[in-house]
């Protein structure tokens, strides 16, 4: 995805305004196949947002879509940036946690560099052995701050490859995580705001008429089943839902099972 890896760096925050963001992922599988194509879309985390966006704005583009962890996300009317204060305290009182605490580190103009510097913390922090570890790091006020700021380790899963830390770890260094922070800018500023506010006005009559498949991870500690589900039973007309027991990884931690389950879902609708 954008700031990642070898894509580009941008440093503005409005360069990745979600409508922009499915713009691209579109515009990409046009180039890959110009003809129109049988294509399933499959998301995770700020990919399922992402996905979200495309369902709505290139809702022929697919013949399928898969959501992992996250959801779909609705569109939500808004009149100005999001505050994180206010949205920390509604969860709170709606669910008992703050979700989304960790954010308030992340939108720090110095968690780029601490994360850069500490990149080990980071992952030890984002693949923990217990899933149970991110209600201390990240549905805790100052828990991701107080664990990246002062290096702390932990043990890691034990399905976490070091093949696959090597290459996770160049692709978030490669380019440095001053960009990839722009995905959390953006959301809780200005930016998106007309978009978002234009699909709320379509969101009554708006349903997804091709196979839908959503992958609930039980043990996620901020992607809450009881929350990503429902937004995405709402829309979707043709829906399979296959719970997995993982924490937020769930491509990771159970590759052959999540396989095995899309194969099953796609064989069933003939694809």
């Amino acid at each position: 995805m954008l700031g990642f890896g070898g894509t580009d760096k941008p440093t503005d925050p409005g360069e990745f305004r979600l409508k922009l963001l499915a713009q691209d992922v579109v515009e990409i599988v046009d180039k890959e196949n110009p003809q129109p194509a049988r294509a399933v879309a499959i998301a995770h985390d700020w990919g399922s947002v992402v996905l979200s966006r495309i369902a709505m704005y290139h809702p022929t583009r697919f013949v399928a879509y898969a959501w992992l962890a996250f959801g779909f996300l609705p569109p939500t009317p808004a009149t100005g940036p999001i505050d994180l204060e206010v949205a920390l305290a509604w969860l709170k009182q709606t669910v008992g946690v703050e979700l989304y605490a960790y954010q308030d580190f992340l939108l720090k103009p110095e968690a780029a560099k601490l994360m850069e510097t500490n990149i080990d913390s980071l992952i030890d922090m984002s693949f923990p052995e217990k899933a149970e570890h991110w209600q201390e790091t990240m549905t805790t006020r100052g828990g991701m701050e107080d664990w990246i700021t002062n290096n702390k380790r932990g043990p890691r899963a034990s399905w976490l490859t070091e093949e696959y830390v090597q290459e996770y770890s160049q692709n978030l260094l490669r380019g440095g995580f001053d960009s990839p922070l722009n995905y959390y800018r953006c959301f809780m500023g200005p930016w998106n705001i007309d978009d978002e506010n234009k699909l709320v006005e379509t969101l009554e009559t708006f349903s997804i008429d091709q196979p839908v498949f959503f992958g609930p991870a039980l043990r996620d500690y901020v992607g809450l089943p009881s929350i990503q589900t429902p937004p995405t039973q709402a829309v979707a007309n043709d829906l399979t839902i296959v719970e997995f027991d993982t924490g937020h990884w769930v491509y990771l931690e159970l590759p052959d099972k999540v396989n095995e389950a899309l194969d099953a879902w796609l064989s069933s609708k003939g694809l």
